[in-house]
């Protein structure tokens, strides 16, 4: 388990916030304190260049790579919840774009390095390019 996720709980700590906020952004991390994550979630080479967005609930053990961004669509305006389900896999350089509706990945859906997901991720499935389109159906979501 890498330094970023193990401060990910002490981000709302009194005290502790400014400081844990200061090393996140040495590491070029962007991760505010309303920022919701489930249980194992884990945050994959110190979370370099992770950039979310406030609006964001992360579900039980999402794995992030370097390089993400959870974020706005669009320059104004009121910004929808966002929510990553349980066991998604968002990989290298993964950029969700979050408009007035949110975003919804589902529970194991694996989102491609590079890929911009302009769209709601149905459960199960592999996502990949730009704009991001479904690549494949990978398992059940039983197995998650």
């Amino acid at each position: 388990m890498g330094l970023i996720t193990k401060l990910l709980p002490f981000r709302n700590t009194p005290g502790l916030r400014r400081i844990v906020r200061e090393v996140f952004y040495l590491y070029g991390c962007d991760i505010p304190p309303q920022v919701k994550f489930g249980k194992n979630v884990e945050i994959v080479h110190r979370g370099i260049g992770l950039v979310i967005y406030p609006k964001v609930s992360i579900g039980d053990n999402v794995t992030i790579y370097h390089g993400v961004t959870i974020g706005r669509a669009i320059r104004s305006g009121e910004i929808g919840e966002t929510v990553i389900g349980d066991g998604a896999i968002l990989s290298t350089g993964a950029v969700i774009m979050i408009g007035p509706e949110g975003r919804k990945i589902g529970a194991g859906a694996i989102i491609g390095a590079n890929a911009v997901v302009t769209k709601d991720v149905p459960a199960g499935e592999v996502w990949g390019g730009v704009p991001a389109r479904q690549l494949e159906n990978h398992r059940p979501i039983s197995a998650v």
